[in-house]
Parts: C-alpha cells; sequence; structure tokens
C-alpha cells in the first residue's frame, strides 16, 4: 500500500499518513511554512536573549550589593580604627606631661592621619555617589528589559495565534483535497 505523507512542521503539529493507493511524490514544505518556522526560531532567540540579560542584570545587582556591603564594612573598620588610635594616643599625651615634645609631634601625626582619613572618607563618598548612580542606571535598565519583555511576550501571543490560524486554513484545505481526490 503506497502512502501520501503530508509532514507539517508547525509549533507542536506532527506527521499525518493517509493511504491513498496512488503513488504521488510529497510537495516540498511550503515558503511561509519556513518562514514561520523562522520566525519562531527567531522568537525563541529573542526568548534565550532575554533570559541571559534578566540572568546578567541579576548577577550585577548581586555583585553591586556585595561590594556596596564591603565599602560600607571597610568605611566602618577605618572608622573604627582612626577612633581607636585618636583615643590611645590622647591617653598617652595625658600620662606623659613631660614629654610635651612627643605628645605634639604625636599629635601632629594623627592631624595628619585624620586629614588621609577625610581624603579617603571623600574619595569613598565619591565612590559610593558613583555607585548610586550606576544602581539608579541599572535600575532604568531593568524597566526597560520590563517593557521589552512584555512586548516580546505580545509577539510570542500574536505569533502563536498566527500559527494556529495558519494550521486551521491549511487543515481546511487539506480536507478540501481530501473530499475532492
Amino acid at each position: 500500500m503506497i502512502f501520501l505523507a503530508y509532514a507539517i512542521y508547525l509549533y507542536k503539529f506532527t506527521c499525518v499518513c493517509i493511504p491513498t493507493g496512488t503513488a504521488r511524490k510529497a510537495s516540498p514544505t511550503p515558503f511561509f511554512l519556513t518562514e514561520q518556522e523562522h520566525q519562531l526560531n527567531h522568537v525563541e532567540k529573542l526568548k534565550l536573549q532575554l533570559q541571559m540579560m534578566t540572568n546578567d542584570r541579576n548577577e550585577l545587582r548581586e555583585y553591586l550589593a556585595h561590594y556596596n556591603n564591603e565599602l560600607n564594612n571597610r568605611l566602618n573598620s577605618d572608622h573604627e580604627m582612626q577612633n581607636t588610635e585618636h583615643k590611645m594616643d590622647m591617653a598617652d599625651v595625658m600620662k606623659l606631661p613631660k614629654e610635651i615634645s612627643e605628645a605634639l609631634y604625636k599629635c601632629t601625626e594623627l592631624s595628619e592621619k585624620t586629614k588621609i582619613s577625610r581624603t579617603l572618607y571623600s574619595q569613598h563618598l565619591s565612590e559610593q555617589t558613583q555607585l548610586k548612580e550606576k544602581v539608579r542606571m541599572l535600575l532604568e535598565d531593568k524597566k526597560k528589559l520590563q517593557e521589552e519583555q512584555i512586548l516580546l511576550q505580545e509577539s510570542c501571543v500574536e505569533a502563536k495565534r498566527l500559527c494556529e490560524e495558519a494550521h486551521g486554513k491549511m487543515y481546511d484545505l487539506w480536507t478540501r483535497q481530501l473530499r475532492v481526490g
């Protein structure tokens, strides 16, 4: 028995074999089917790219949160260390009234450290401001990505509807051909 096979590859459809009793060569896949396949592949690629961008964004968020925590810990640690050194220096000055020149030297040294600390603190504040700006930009990027995701989801729904509509038309054509043939 000879079969005429109509192999239609659309989304989730499978092959249908119909016995005809005559030997006919299966017609090649119509152009619009390959175009639909191309569109479906393109949609899948866009979904994959969107997922990769979402993963990258999440990874950047985690990195930024970790960096902010480290920066805050470092600032707190530096500040505590400076406070401890200051207290120790002042206690030495009070304990050693005879050695005023040495105490004066230590105070001068402490003043320099305080200036350096202020400079470092200013640099850290500048870095923190830059990080806040980066966070703001990332939030804007996130909003744009979410808008793109919504558009892609709508495109996917439309593509699926078009595929189902095309399948319906092809199925009607196929059933008419069966009735005629």
